[in-house]
Formats: structure tokens, sequence, C-alpha cells
């Protein structure tokens, strides 16, 4: 063979080998789009990607083929077509992935949007009660510590609306949790705030304050999966134990509220409620009613109030 073709046949040698280190760095791209792809509705941007990548393999054969026929120059050509298309398959791949988990989030945040909603019903609803009772005046700072928490809770949602008009769907997604979480945090400070403007008329009003906060810290340490709070709190059977462990482990969101309390000499009632939970995947599950509520009961001993008592269901 002339100097020059053995020149030309290592160099397409080295291009074949450089070739082969792209189409196998292009795998890891084509295997993270193909897993984001399958969770999807993304299939115009990988059934593009994937064109690519048979045309990629096509044209190396090409070359192979070519080289192995002696066409040295038509296999350099074939290689160097196919360096190109290795770039190009890689992006197309990667713009995929991208396209993927954007739809991913997309329909992530289609489900958050629900669930703000229905959340918001319900607030409205514990805000009505709370201003026909006239909690606006008698429980002043409760009335006002709602009404800031649901403006908050507004902006957080506007905010996000902004973010997914912009493209952000991450940061979108991340603003409509946090509305979320302030709305929660708004329709429980008008339900408590509904809960004293009832019992501010009866005796003992200043043991209600207290226990009010108790009930308050009991279903902040419920939403908010903190097991130690929880047992320094109340006390709860084997099996209450069991079901609240389970429910922390299987649900990312708890909605929690506290229900007709009830204040006697002595002794004091309420119903603990689980509004609803949210899977990883976003979905709402609403408790069947063997699960939703649990009685409580707490009593007054000389230094205070007792623990909180889950009572059996």
């Amino acid at each position: 063979m002339h100097t020059a073709g053995a020149q030309l046949l290592t160099q397409i040698n080295a291009d074949l080998k450089k070739l082969d280190d792209a189409i196998e760095s292009i795998k890891k791209s084509k295997r993270a789009a193909t897993a984001a792809a399958a969770k999807t509705n993304a299939a115009k941007a990988y059934k593009k990607a994937q064109q690519k990548w048979l045309t990629l393999n096509e044209t190396r054969d090409k070359a192979v083929k070519a080289k192995n026929n002696h066409h040295l120059a038509q296999s350099q050509q074939h290689i160097n077509d196919a360096l190109v298309l290795s770039q190009q398959t890689k992006l197309a791949f990667n713009e995929a992935r991208k396209n993927a988990v954007k739809n991913k989030l997309l329909i992530e945040i289609k489900a958050d949007k629900s669930r703000l909603e229905a959340l918001k019903e319900r607030l409205n609803t514990a805000k009505d009660k709370a201003i026909a009772a006239g909690a606006a005046t008698t429980a002043k700072a409760l009335f006002q510590l709602a009404t800031a928490e649901e403006i908050q809770a507004e902006q957080y949602r506007i905010n996000a609306e902004q973010q997914l008009t912009q493209g952000r769907v991450g940061s979108a997604q991340q603003a409509l949790k946090q509305a979320y979480k302030q709305y929660q945090s708004a329709k429980r400070s008008y339900e408590d705030a509904l809960n004293t403007t009832k019992l501010t008329q009866q005796p003992m009003a200043d043991e209600f304050d207290i226990l009010q906060g108790k009930l308050h810290e009991l279903s902040v340490a419920y939403e908010q999966k903190d097991m130690p709070t929880l047992q320094l709190l109340s006390q709860l059977s084997d099996k209450q134990l069991t079901l609240v462990k389970r429910i922390f482990d299987r649900y990312t969101e708890i909605d929690i509220s506290i229900k007709n309390i009830r204040l006697r000499k002595g002794l004091a009632t309420a119903t603990l409620v689980i509004e609803q939970l949210v899977k990883n995947d976003g979905r709402i599950i609403i408790p069947a009613d063997n699960w939703k509520t649990t009685a409580l009961e707490v009593k007054k001993q000389a230094d205070g109030w007792s623990k909180i008592q889950w009572l059996p269901q």
C-alpha cells in the first residue's frame, strides 16, 4: 500500500475510534432520555433524536464497509459525516430528556393547581364562618394572622403563575407548594379564630387559649411529620402510632384540622380530622371514614392541661 494510503488508513482507524467513543457517550444520554420520555407524552423530540441515532449508526456502518472494501476516501467522508451526526444526536437526546422532564413537571403542576383550588375553597368556607361569628373583632389577633397568611399565600400563587408564563416550571412548582402550605396555615388560623370566638363568653377562657395552643401545635406537628413533637404533646396507642407512621411514610403532604372543640370544667374534647393526603405522584387521597377522624381528650390537672389523649376509634 502506498504511503498516502497507509496514512489515510491510520487516520480512518483513529477517527473510527473517536466515533465509537462518541457513540458510547451518546448511549448514556439516550438512556436518560428514554427513561424520562417513558414517563411523559414527550414523544416528538425523542423520535427525532432516535432517528438521528439510527442515521448515525447507519453512517458508521457505511464507513466500516467502505474501509473493508478499501474505499478509503469514501470511508473517511462517512466518518466525518458520522462525527457531525454524533454531536447532533447527543444534543437531540439531551433536548428530548429536558422536554420530557419539563412535561412531567407540567403534569405535576396541573395536579398541584387542582389541589390548591380545592384548599382555597375550604379556606373560604372557614373564613366565612369566622366572619359570620364575629371573629374579626372577638379573635382579632388570630383573624389578622389568618388574613396575613392568606395574602402571602396568594402572592406565592401569583408568583407561580408568573414563573410558569416565563417557562420556569421548576420555580413555578416550588411556588405552588409554598402557596399550598401558606393557604393551609391560613385555613387553620381562621378555624382557630372561629373556635376562640365561640368560646370567649364561656368560663375558663384563659385555659381554653392554652388548650387551643396545644391542639394547634398538635396539628402542625402532624402536618410537618414531626413525630417527636407529636409524641411529646399527645398519647397514642400502639395501633394509632402505627397508623400515623404509615401515613408519614406514604404521603408527601397532610392536611389536618381540629374541630368540635368542647370545654367543660376539668375536661376538653375535640376531633382531629385528616382532610386529605397527597401521594408522591401528586394524587389526592381522601381518607375513609374509619381512619379519617380521631376523638381527642385533654384533662385539666393542677399544673395545667394533660397530654392530649387519642381515644380508640
